[in-house]
């Protein structure tokens, strides 16, 4: 049973237009924290109550995806407000302008990676540096021996002859006189 503080958000939202209403302004690009605020509870509670509900978990996320097309628009909105010829906007206002687009485009890349992604083309290359490898490679031997070492393992020795025969071995560590 509902508690009475879930019941006042959900006559709330029905207030507003229903379930419709929040994802209609979810899909126009309000946040998450935007509705809550309008239906008087926290993003938190609002983002629980949808997530605990798989059909209006669905909507919330294909909401998501109608908004990743306000966002791309609303990088460009914002983008143009600065291009124009008669006014001279300052470096900040410009650096302003940049950075709030590339959010907008990330945020449209987040919610539709499908379409506003970014996706390799077959023939890209990709360059990963990872450092010294070999130093990696004798780092990884070192700790390797360094686990092992006092460790019983069964061994054979292959004899002139060619036979194999099992013997009880224990693994040294460096420096050790194995004689």
């Amino acid at each position: 049973m509902a508690s009475e503080f879930t019941r006042a958000m959900l006559a709330r939202i029905k207030e507003k237009g229903g379930w419709t209403w929040v994802f209609d302004q979810l899909g126009e690009g309000k946040t998450l924290g935007a509705v809550a605020k309008e239906i008087e509870v926290s993003r938190s509670f609002l983002g629980n109550y949808i997530r605990r509900n798989k059909k209006l978990s669905e909507l919330k996320h294909a909401a998501w995806k109608d908004a990743a097309g306000y966002h791309a628009e609303r990088g460009l909105e914002i983008l143009e407000s600065v291009s124009t010829k008669d006014v001279v906007h300052s470096k900040d206002d410009l650096m302003k302008a940049k950075h709030l687009s590339e959010y907008h485009r990330w945020l449209a890349e987040k919610y539709d990676s499908e379409f506003f992604g970014t996706k390799a083309k077959p023939g890209t290359s990709i360059n990963l540096q990872i450092g010294d490898i070999g130093a990696l490679h004798i780092q990884a031997i070192k700790e390797a021996r360094r686990i092992t070492a006092g460790r019983k393992v069964e061994a054979e020795v292959i004899t002139e002859g060619g036979d194999r025969q099992p013997v009880d071995a224990e693994i040294v560590s460096e420096g050790e006189d194995n004689g």
